[in-house]
């Protein structure tokens, strides 16, 4: 637990750190597919940073680029919504970071998952030590695939999904991708007795 927690607070420092080396931003694109969107990726000078549905993907972008992008992106349109957060996540604006988690995580002793673990970085399942360290590295600087994450989860059988905290983001996210999939919101202690329900 300690070094869960260990990681978790080196892995946001590196991300700070990196975001002051490499000024960026993120955007939610809002209405454009994903393909049509990767056309425009190295000609606009952007990253595909999060496809989190079919019609909603957050990209990573310099911030003396991103007015030229937003205005280029709604002439296609697009929805745009700019994102609160610090830095261009999940792109090679976070490459610096990855160097740095990496030094920490050889420090570290993983073990083999006893349940599959599904990546966002893969979009499939893993369990073995090695490809929990690779991944947790490569997430850094590549992007999220949550739509595919939440497709494959569910041609593997899964029915529902819990989603931890106060945010119901993710819920909505996986109602646009998976309409048939239950979504259980689990903010509190007071939720754990819904949840025994539902198991």
């Amino acid at each position: 637990w300690e070094e869960l927690v260990y990681l978790v607070k080196e892995r946001a420092l590196a991300m700070e750190e990196a975001s002051l080396e490499n000024p960026s931003s993120m955007l939610a694109v809002i209405g454009m597919k994903e393909e049509d969107l990767r056309k425009k990726e190295g000609e606009l000078g952007f990253y595909i940073a999060n496809i989190n549905s079919p019609h909603q993907v957050v990209i990573s972008l310099s911030k003396e680029n991103k007015e030229r992008v937003k205005r280029e992106l709604k002439n296609l349109g697009a929805r745009i919504v700019e994102l609160a957060v610090s830095g261009g996540f999940h792109s090679p604006f976070m490459e610096s970071a990855r160097k740095r988690l990496e030094k920490v995580i050889e420090n570290l002793k993983f073990k083999n998952a006893k349940i599959p673990i599904v990546s966002n970085f893969t979009a499939t399942s893993h369990y073995h030590a090695w490809e929990l360290k690779r991944n947790l590295l490569n997430q850094l600087v590549f992007p999220v695939m949550w739509r595919r994450c939440v497709e494959f989860m569910v041609e593997k059988g899964v029915t529902t999904f819990v989603e931890i905290g106060p945010s119901k983001i993710l819920r909505g996210l996986i109602r646009k991708i998976s309409p048939q999939s239950k979504v259980i919101n689990f903010e509190s202690a007071k939720d754990y007795s819904q949840l025994e329900k539902e198991a």
